[in-house]
């Protein structure tokens, strides 16, 4: 029998993964695309810092004020590589917050700069910019609350104050995440009341032969989730997957729904990864069993609670295994380092032997597990 053909619109990072997924569930992926640009910091602050180097002088001005993440956190590892992994995954989300909010205060003092947020870190703006920090410190950026009301080259702030004289204003307010030519009754330009099963499958379709892969607005993992998405979607084409009953998705939608409202106080698309990935990884039945992986490979299943949260660590078990996914997962924390250590150095001996380290990595282990059982 001829493969099914399955149409991809668009070739970003989740058009990508889509591609991978349908021809290793042995679909036939068309893909749809004038152009591909990936990018995903937020522009505002992109502009802002761009303009710091060329202009007089910028203003930045903002409601409710934000977050800034670097890119690189303790160690000058990825931010999100320390944050993203499985055992910050278990950790109750006041923990994880004050952790993350600790971090991120404490190269930067929020109040002096103007970014102080009005509300918790999950439920603020946050923004991956490693220079708007340095902008402002040496002033060619300054922030500015919000906008009252605009006149002739000059705008009027919610606490009375004014700029004359400006040259140009830049909108950099986000966008609106519509999909115009699919109806609205499958797919609703409001984010908040979208029916949209495991935020893939719109359900209000006579047959399940339309997914959507990558609209999502994880917190974390970006690629894993898209990886996931495809992957999920791929085993539905090839019939490999069972929905439940309509009334069953329209429940779980609406639990995830008021789940994400809770953490993010919004009605959108914001999911955190660590959960969402797992959640679709039982449907796969690709989740690796990590008390199993811990009595037969505890040295792989250390790596995999404390390591970032590789798409490889799906690759251990079910369908589409991969031989070298164990030691891309071992060897994560070197593969962060392949683009940029071009200098062999000779690192100083540790104070702890490796027998100590992973001593101490089992006992965490065992006391994750023992309390998340």
């Amino acid at each position: 029998m001829a493969p099914k053909t399955v149409a991809i619109v668009g070739a970003g990072p989740a058009g990508l993964t889509s591609i991978k997924a349908c021809l290793a569930e042995g679909l036939k992926p068309t893909v749809f695309e004038r152009r591909a640009v990936i990018g995903e910091s937020l522009s505002a602050c992109d502009v802002a810092v761009e303009l710091g180097f060329h202009s007089k002088q910028v203003y930045q001005s903002m409601r409710k004020g934000c977050y800034v993440f670097p890119r690189r956190g303790d160690g000058g590892w990825p931010f999100d590589a320390i944050h993203g992994t499985r055992w910050r995954g278990l950790m109750p989300e006041w923990l994880r917050e004050i952790i993350v909010k600790r971090c991120l205060e404490r190269d930067a003092n929020y109040d002096a700069y103007g970014l102080r947020a009005e509300r918790k870190l999950s439920h603020s703006h946050r923004i991956a910019n490693d220079f708007i920090l340095n902008q402002i410190v040496v002033g060619r950026v300054k922030t500015r609350p919000a906008i009252c009301r605009f006149f002739h080259r000059g705008v009027e702030f919610v606490d009375g104050t004014t700029l004359d004289d400006l040259d140009a204003i830049i909108f950099g307010t986000g966008y609106r995440s519509k999909i115009p030519f699919i109806a609205d009754e499958i797919v609703s330009d409001n984010p908040g009341t979208r029916e949209i099963y495991k935020y893939v499958l719109p359900v209000r379709l006579t047959h399940p032969s339309l997914v959507i892969v990558g609209i999502i607005s994880p917190v974390g993992a970006a690629p894993t989730c898209f990886e996931m998405q495809a992957r999920w979607a791929a085993r539905l084409f090839a019939g490999k997957l069972t929905l439940p009953p309509l009334t069953e998705m329209l429940r779980e939608i609406e639990e995830t729904r008021e789940a994400v409202f809770q953490i993010s106080n919004k009605r959108g698309i914001k999911v955190v990864s660590f959960p969402y990935i797992e959640n679709l990884a039982e449907d796969i039945g690709c989740r690796p069993n990590l008390f199993r992986m811990f009595l037969s490979d505890p040295a792989l299943a250390i790596h995999m609670m404390f390591a970032p949260l590789v798409p490889a660590s799906f690759r251990l078990v079910g369908p589409n295994t991969w031989p070298g996914a164990r030691d891309a997962v071992m060897n994560c924390w070197n593969n962060y380092l392949a683009g940029t250590k071009g200098r062999v150095v000779t690192k100083p001996k540790q104070t702890w032997t490796k027998h100590s380290t992973l001593f101490l990595s089992i006992v965490i282990v065992a006391l994750v597990m023992l309390f998340c059982t």
